[in-house]
């Protein structure tokens, strides 16, 4: 029986925690894109199911990464572990991870550059380059799963280090993939920008739509920070493989998540449109009308040095021989009316009215 590992380590619990967070968020957003299509009668498009796919495939890595925790020793020294466990690790964590985070990563980059052909295909140059980054995407996927198969000859050398064969040195397959996935995110992002900037709109709108791009900026990031052989945050020990790799992993899984999500952005308007609308909506913009009032009348008094409950005020009132009783708290009063016919029954009418001044 395989020896299993309750996650309790940072590595452990980062590997699991920080993606669990941002997965939920993930397929909110690809739900509200495909129910923005169903709103405005679109059909749907090649980018659509593109990041449909994507979202499939990260949930596929995010179980793969579980497994490698719990089954492989992810974030655990690997003197602590079975060799089954690192059979387990390898399989999971050095193959299947690898695959599943470059087709997701893939789709993640065709797809937007299926968008900007839709969207701003107009001009022919911009048109052909876009076709010429998804065929450069698509064969950097293929060398992935070229190098990852050939990665020891045979491959079960990977985890079976005493049987006779070969392995490739990682390093150099570190920077040959690493580096040339961070050089591809990089033009894809640069793509948008004379398209963007060409537009027949205020400056305004410009600079919004650009800063649209800083999260797909941000997964770029977490994509170039997972690159280890060109950065020492990572830190990966080839001796201790399963105790290093932890950071890496996660830093795979946020720049897809968040490339998905730089991805729908645009197409989010009329799903948002309608929860805005919707009773939740309503709902959410009472509260935060009732604290943003509350937090001004809070400071009004502060800044007057008064006090937030001031003594009430007692008033006496005559309307057509009915007698009134109002009390005065704050900018409001609350009035009492009394009747004898009411009294008898032990009913009071009491309303309230709202004291306003035209003083600035």
């Amino acid at each position: 029986m395989v020896q299993s590992f309750v996650p309790t380590t940072t590595g452990q619990l980062t590997v699991i925690v920080i993606p669990g967070i941002f997965l939920p968020l993930t397929i909110l957003t690809v739900g509200m894109r495909f129910r923005s299509r169903i709103l405005t009668k679109q059909k749907l498009w090649i980018d659509d199911w593109l990041v449909l796919l994507a979202l499939i495939l990260v949930i596929a890595l995010y179980v793969v990464m579980i497994v490698c925790v719990v089954w492989g020793g992810l974030g655990l020294p690997v003197f602590q572990l079975k060799p089954k466990n690192i059979e387990i690790f390898a399989k999971a964590g050095a193959v299947a991870s690898g695959i599943f985070w470059g087709a997701a990563a893939t789709c993640t980059q065709v797809s937007i550059l299926v968008f900007y052909v839709r969207v701003f295909g107009i001009e022919r140059w911009h048109r052909y380059t876009c076709y010429g980054l998804m065929a450069l995407c698509i064969g950097w996927f293929i060398s992935l799963v070229g190098a990852v198969g050939a990665s020891c000859m045979p491959l079960k050398k990977l985890w079976m280090p005493k049987l006779a064969g070969t392995c490739i040195d990682n390093r150099k397959m570190c920077s040959g993939t690493g580096l040339s996935h961070v050089v591809l995110d990089f033009l894809i992002l640069l793509m948008a920008l004379p398209p963007i900037w060409n537009l027949k709109t205020t400056l305004v709108r410009k600079i919004r739509a650009t800063s649209l791009l800083t999260i797909g900026l941000i997964a770029t990031i977490f994509s170039l920070l997972r690159v280890s052989c060109l950065f020492g945050l990572v830190k990966i020990r080839y001796g201790d493989i399963t105790g290093s790799v932890w950071l890496s992993f996660t830093f795979e899984l946020l720049e897809v998540v968040l490339g998905i999500i730089c991805v729908c952005i645009p197409t989010l308007i009329p799903a948002l449109k309608q929860v805005q609308n919707s009773r939740l909506g309503s709902y959410a913009r009472r509260i935060l009308t009732t604290n943003a009032s509350s937090n001004d009348t809070k400071g009004s008094i502060e800044r007057s040095g008064g006090s937030a409950d001031p003594k009430p005020q007692w008033y006496k009132l005559t309307d057509h021989n009915k007698s009134q009783t109002a009390l005065k708290h704050g900018n409001s009063i609350e009035r009492e009316r009394s009747n004898p016919s009411f009294e008898e029954a032990g009913i009071h009418v009491r309303s309230e009215l709202q004291v306003v001044s035209n003083r600035i």
